[in-house]
């Protein structure tokens, strides 16, 4: 009996240490804003030194984040994948929201680029497509409908 009570508690703590240890792997493995392309334009024509800033806030941790970017020659510009993670986020169930944000500032004038609320941490999860922006600072910001169940506000489309 005393030998049943052991192992059956010897398991209870392997299946423990495993849930944590799967938990401490997928830590890392959150995508909070994938990977962008894009172009800036003024009437179809490249705009060269634009800044493009990306931003983001994670609600769960209450976690922000930005960075930027500067159109070159071509009117180009990109930004890496950004993920987070944290022992409380791989363990504890909750919905994912990730608010974020892209702001084109040139001449002096700021345009809103993509404004969206993600709601998984998938890479391409905003569109399910690689985000590949085409951005006109002539473009009225709009909702621009991806699918049945997301929309995004801004200025660009996406390719």
């Amino acid at each position: 009996m005393e030998s049943t009570l052991r192992h059956s508690s010897v398991r209870r703590v392997s299946l423990l240490m495993g849930l944590l240890l799967l938990g401490a792997c997928s830590v890392a493995s959150k995508v909070l804003f994938s990977p962008v392309r894009g172009v800036v334009l003024r009437g179809g024509v490249p705009v060269v030194g634009a800044t493009v800033e990306r931003s983001y806030r994670w609600v769960l941790r209450d976690t922000r984040g930005s960075d930027t970017a500067v159109t070159g020659a071509d009117g180009t510009f990109r930004f890496d994948v950004v993920t987070g993670g944290g022992f409380l986020s791989a363990i504890m169930p909750h919905e994912p929201i990730i608010e974020q944000k892209i702001i084109i500032s040139h001449g002096g004038t700021a345009f809103e680029a993509w404004a969206y609320s993600k709601r998984d941490y998938v890479e391409n999860g905003e569109a399910q497509r690689p985000l590949v922006m085409r951005c006109d600072l002539e473009t009225t910001p709009r909702a621009v409908k991806i699918d049945d169940f997301r929309r995004y506000f801004g200025i660009c489309d996406l390719e």
